[in-house]
């Protein structure tokens, strides 16, 4: 018994040092000093040691020898020079550079950044407030470095500068996720730019890949970044050496940020660089970023956003770019490089860019021992404002190489696409008649080099005010482009969507666009796997034709049917006419019940006259609304109406506007018919054959008829009236007395 008790006690010991070890602390900095007890270099050790999640706080003295003015400004810091490398975190830490500021107080005051929107959406981009702790690198490789297998560390409220390699390079375990915040990377606490010497001449933060891992997240939010030998912001890519499924990278996901004038150090990085999958970079300014001018790698250098892959086998899918603004970088704005698949790019300003707006490169790569195809393609690059940029607004660039900064240019429409292409060379849309009226944007057009291509059915094609001015080439680089331009969409206003055919045709309420009379429009086309166009060319729209001069349009009710009736004083471009029902006032529900278009006079400074008889049935005591549907030549469509017909409960008798009886003998007929009527008064009288078109055929008397009780009887011998021959089929003799018409059914046959 003695013996199990002291079992116990050793046992529940050993379970109160365990919590002891696990219960989170922190570890305060209190001097700069580079390493000894109150150094960051210390606080660093200790958390490691500890197996909880821990704080590093600073409550440094302003007695301290790291606390000066050290740009010459007004404000103080505490700056924190090293000697070697700090240690790698291997625990979970929170590092706190805020809480100086809130320890000692705020020495180094204000804000820096541009702050404003970034992004079609217009989000606020925060300006940054400057912190009090900032870490001199000294020219150390890897000065602060996160740990492979280390997840939930928060780097926040630090500037760091002066590192021969990354400044922060995190390595998250497989899943995990660390985060830098709030971080001045590269740039001097107090948003000053550092001197040639003491710039970082790596990337600014790297989120490390090791290889064997899946995948790991690094979230990079609302911090300052710029003046990076290489990229501001990168994800590493897949090791070549020993690539390990599904060679994914590292994602990182960036936000908030403001990254510019990186690069000067590199051939081959960007602002913002994502190698993996699954990266999100949304709602950053993206500027200024160079490259050093060496090497052949130009398309993957001097951009503002770049998702690309090295290794062959790298995974690039699912990324999304989103509400972000690039300018003035020395290449590109935005590219997708080396295989990237299923990314969207949306809704970005993207503007004065040396080079394309968005641009995408092909490479196309088996291998035969992964069994594993990788192909640009199945990326959507929807609502961006493109303006003022060297190249193309969109460059779909299908060459292999990557020295191809400014792109392959245009890349013409073929009618076909191709799978190892730059998102399968999917062409672009083509405008062929576009028409303003108020805000009314009337569109039509096709994808693909001539209308009716099935391989387009069903493309979104998206509409834009185009930056182009009319006058002079907005693309001044782009030498196998020709007036009017292939555009660079600004503005978005709408879409369509292709028929089976892979035709558009449709109309887009531009209100509040800013769109005005004089302006430009351009498109592109996104297929049914995504695969978005280069933008085609541009298009002025036009005011609609001289209208179509309607005089009446009229419906009268006789013999158990309507007869409409319309009367154009002059046409113009008229293609046709359509006639449609409701039982409401409600045009878009209203159903055509003519099943042949009605052919209209072209151009005409003539009277026109319409009849249609509407053979559907009708119900006694319903009211019926009607509408006429003109369609012009150059795709534009008008409509008129409603009038209003009501059906009577009873049919009233022929003889109220003195009509006794109204006969046709015989029908069928092959040659001849008589038609004839009989009045009860002193009526005028118009007889006339229409078609099922509601065209007139042929009038057969028009006068007045005084003697009542008398049979009238017209012969009509199957002809119009200039003598030719009608076909067989369905006719009425439509009799108008004292403008109340009747009408009689009469069939022709051979």
């Amino acid at each position: 018994m003695k013996s199990s008790k002291v079992v116990i006690l050793l046992v529940g010991v050993f379970f109160m040092f365990q919590g002891f070890l696990l219960e989170a602390a922190t570890f305060t900095v209190t001097n700069t000093n580079d390493s000894g007890a109150g150094s960051l270099r210390q606080a660093i050790l200790d958390a490691n040691a500890n197996a909880g999640k821990d704080d590093i706080d600073f409550n440094i003295p302003t007695s301290d020898a790291g606390y000066g003015n050290w740009t010459g400004t007004a404000d103080y810091w505490w700056k924190i020079t090293l000697a070697s490398d700090l240690p790698a975190i291997t625990e979970s830490v929170n590092i706190n550079g805020f809480s100086q500021t809130t320890n000692v107080g705020d020495t180094n005051p204000g804000v820096v950044g541009t702050g404003g929107t970034v992004g079609v959406d217009a989000i606020p981009l925060p300006q940054y407030e400057k912190p009090e702790i900032e870490i001199d690198a000294n020219d150390t490789a890897n000065p602060l470095r996160i740990e492979v297998s280390v997840n939930d560390v928060l780097i926040d409220g630090i500037a760091i500068f002066n590192a021969a390699g990354e400044a922060i390079m995190p390595k998250a375990a497989n899943g995990g996720k660390n985060y830098v915040e709030h971080c001045f990377v590269g740039v001097r606490a107090d948003g000053s730019e550092p001197s040639e010497d003491l710039k970082n001449q790596s990337s600014g933060i790297r989120a490390g890949y090791i290889s064997g891992m899946s995948s790991n997240v690094l979230s990079v939010s609302e911090c300052y970044i710029g003046y990076n030998g290489e990229s501001g912001v990168i994800g590493s890519r897949n090791d070549d050496a020993n690539p390990v499924a599904p060679y994914v990278g590292a994602t990182i996901e960036v936000e908030y940020c403001e990254v510019f004038a990186n690069g000067w150090n590199s051939n081959s990085q960007d602002g913002i660089d994502g190698n993996g999958a699954d990266n999100i970079i949304r709602y950053n300014l993206s500027y200024d970023n160079v490259d050093n001018g060496a090497g052949t790698n130009k398309a993957g250098s001097g951009g503002g956003i770049e998702i690309g892959g090295y290794s062959d086998l790298d995974n690039i899918t699912n990324n999304i770019i989103e509400n972000n603004t690039c300018f003035g970088n020395k290449y590109h704005g935005i590219s997708l490089m080396r295989r990237p698949t299923g990314d969207i790019v949306s809704k970005n300003i993207v503007y004065d860019n040396n080079g394309p707006g968005i641009l995408v490169t092909n490479r196309h790569y088996y291998d035969p021992f992964y069994h594993v195809h990788t192909y640009t393609r199945y990326n959507t690059i929807s609502q961006n404002s493109l303006y003022g940029n060297d190249g193309l607004g969109i460059d779909l660039c299908n060459v292999e190489y990557d020295n191809y900064q400014n792109g392959d240019e245009v890349t013409f429409n073929n009618s076909t696409k191709t799978d190892i292409n730059a998102n399968e060379d999917i062409d672009f849309p083509v405008i062929t008649n576009a028409i303003i009226d108020g805000n009314n944007l009337s569109i039509s057009g096709y994808v693909g080099s001539l209308p009716d291509q099935v391989l387009f059915a069903n493309c979104i094609v998206e509409f834009f005010i185009s930056s182009f001015d009319g006058v002079t080439n907005p693309n001044p680089s782009v030498s196998n482009d020709s007036y009017p331009y292939h555009g660079e969409g600004k503005t978005y206003l709408g879409f369509l969507t292709t028929d089976a055919n892979g035709n558009f045709s449709g109309s887009i309420d531009v209100s509040g666009s800013g769109f005005v009379l004089g302006d430009w429009i351009t498109s592109t086309a996104t297929d049914d796997s995504d695969n978005t166009s280069e933008f085609g060319e541009n298009y002025q729209p036009e005011e609609p034709p001289t209208a179509v001069v309607l005089s009446t349009f009229t419906a009268v009710y006789a013999n158990g049917s309507a007869l409409l009736s319309w009367t154009t004083q002059s046409e113009s471009n008229c293609l046709g006419w359509n006639v449609y029902r409701n039982t409401t006032d409600n045009f878009s529900h209203s159903l055509q019940i003519n099943y042949e278009m009605i052919p209209g006079s072209g151009t005409s400074s003539e009277t026109t006259e319409y009849s249609f008889i509407d053979e559907y049935p009708l119900e006694p005591g319903q009211d019926y609304y009607y509408w006429i549907e003109e369609h012009e030549v150059s795709g534009y469509v008008r409509s008129f109406g409603p009038i209003i017909l009501s059906i009577p409960e009873e049919e009233e008798s022929n003889n109220q506007e003195g009509l006794t009886k109204l006969f046709c003998y015989p029908t069928p007929f092959k040659e001849n018919t008589n038609i004839g009527f009989q009045i009860s008064k002193k009526s005028f009288i118009d007889l006339s054959i229409y078609n099922v078109k509601g065209q007139k055929i042929i009038t057969l008397f028009n006068g007045e008829v005084s003697d009542v009780g008398k049979d009238f009887i017209f012969e009509w011998n199957g002809k119009d009236n200039t003598g030719k021959p009608v076909c067989e089929g369905i006719y009425f003799g439509v009799l108008k007395v004292n403008y109340k018409s009747y009408i009689q059914k009469i069939i022709f046959i051979r």
